[in-house]
């Protein structure tokens, strides 16, 4: 299907079949009548109600009380989750995550995180992918600083994923985290090394205050003469 100069719209060959399922799925929505039509309004805004809930108790988890926004978020994300909704369910399930580590149950919080990468690898939905794996290095390097080689893997991992969807912003933020866990154990050069290309085209914006903390970081691995 494409646009002609007028705005208008012309079909291709290759676009027969998706115009026919187009079309038996106006019939069908046609002959659904008044009350099954408002029934299927009511449960998508119920979706969307329990959805939004799990974001809203996200935001109150970390600005007051992280055990409480983890129970809330957890009902809302079960009910969200219990009529089949899957949209967006692995960044609920990191969001859900982040609330566990806070409230130092680190179990808890890696359990969501193996769940929010199953139900994409179930729904094909891959673009939090590098979130949930640098979630996961935050949480393994709290929990254990002494050991830190769980968490460079996972770091390494979000920034893998993170190129390979040309996602910037996912690639800075595992490659901070990193050049992090580099520079508290004295390798300053592998932190300049993992930052610096990282950085390459970004400029300091309020909407992302880690990218200020990045050129910080990376200026101090130049001034230490890594």
């Amino acid at each position: 299907m494409q646009g002609d100069e007028e705005g208008g719209l012309h079909f291709e060959d290759g676009d027969a079949s998706g115009v026919g399922v187009a079309l038996l799925h106006a019939r069908f929505l046609a002959g659904l009548g008044a009350f099954a039509a408002a029934f299927l309004a009511a449960a998508l805004f119920a979706a969307a109600s329990t959805f939004f809930h799990v974001y809203a108790n996200w935001a109150r988890g970390r600005v007051l009380d992280p055990g409480v926004g983890a129970n809330a978020a957890m009902q809302a994300l079960t009910a969200y989750l219990a009529p089949g909704n899957k949209a967006d369910a692995p960044s609920l399930h990191g969001s859900l995550a982040e609330l566990e580590a806070m409230t130092g149950e680190p179990a808890a919080a890696l359990a969501q995180i193996d769940r929010g990468l199953a139900m994409a690898e179930e729904t094909g939905e891959h673009f939090t992918d590098a979130y949930l794996h640098r979630l996961r290095g935050e949480i393994l390097l709290k929990r254990d600083p002494t050991d830190p080689a769980p968490a460079e893997e996972a770091y390494r991992t979000a920034i893998a994923i993170a190129k390979k969807q040309a996602a910037r912003g996912y690639e800075l933020l595992a490659s901070l985290a990193l050049a992090k866990l580099y520079q508290s154990i004295g390798r300053r050069a592998d932190a300049h090394a993992v930052l610096a290309p990282a950085l390459e085209g970004f400029a300091p914006t309020p909407e992302m205050p880690e990218i200020a903390e990045a050129q910080a970081l990376l200026a101090t691995t130049e001034a230490t003469g890594m």
